[in-house]
């Protein structure tokens, strides 16, 4: 695996590690088993979505809606984690300030344990590393985006025109090494005073590398996890630096 040199102040926003799987756990065995690890979180809260309906009937159309649990999430003592299961996947997120991959593996093998996710006859349906890198631009100064992304948008050179905000969205499958990559892109307007002059720009890089289940027609055994995963974070290494100009400009962001 390539190596890549350690950026002094990585711009990663958040960094995650995501695993799905099956068959799925009952909400009341993720509720017994998140005890485990109770002591190094806040307490559970529900991840629900509202499940709307139309009724049609001759007086006209009634709405209905009710709420659906999706799973659980908790936030750790510290603020730095945030742990998402639900009853086929289980997610832990690293925020800012980021420390290292064995960081945030070492925190998701955890939680793994924890909910006991890797016994019976469970298989592996997505595994997934996913970073998202946010750059503050210099304020006040002329910003070109190939200064940073060498693979940014182009716009035409006259007239004169700025580039307000962008986005795009790229999808690379590589069959041989069996993983797929989404990388997003954007350029954001965070605020404005009240004359209505921008105050911060923010250039987006989302990078979320996984190994999908259909890209080779079969499900994974628990054994390969962590190879897996650090192979994925192998790969997100390489787009990031192949989708960012660091190196080249010699800034340690």
């Amino acid at each position: 695996m390539k190596e890549f040199p350690a950026l002094s102040n990585p711009p990663i926003r958040e960094a995650l590690i995501d695993v799905q799987f099956s068959p799925e756990v009952s909400f009341e065995e993720l509720e017994t088993k998140f005890r485990v690890v109770a002591t190094r979180y806040g307490a559970l809260q529900a991840i629900d979505v509202v499940d709307v309906s139309i009724e049609s009937n001759e007086s006209g159309a009634t709405t209905h809606s009710s709420p659906v649990k999706l799973g659980y999430r908790a936030v750790s003592n510290d603020g730095l984690f945030v742990l998402q299961i639900r009853k086929d996947r289980i997610s832990i997120s690293r925020l800012r300030p980021y420390e290292g991959w064995s960081t945030l593996l070492n925190e998701f093998n955890l939680a793994w344990k924890a909910f006991q996710l890797s016994l019976g006859n469970r298989k592996l349906t997505r595994i997934a590393v996913r970073y998202i890198n946010e750059i503050t631009l210099p304020h006040g100064k002329s910003v070109e985006t190939e200064d940073y992304l060498p693979y940014g948008p182009k716009v035409p050179p006259s007239p004169p025109v700025l580039l307000y905000s962008f986005f795009s969205r790229n999808e690379i499958l590589n069959l041989e090494q069996d993983y797929f990559v989404i990388v997003n892109q954007a350029l954001v307007k965070a605020s404005a005073n009240s004359m209505g002059t921008v105050q911060t720009e923010r250039l987006l890089l989302d990078i979320d590398t996984f190994t999908p289940a259909f890209a080779n027609s079969k499900s994974f055994d628990e054994s390969t996890l962590q190879a897996r995963l650090t192979a994925l974070r192998g790969v997100k290494n390489q787009v990031f630096y192949d989708h960012t100009t660091v190196l080249s400009r010699g800034e340690s962001i």
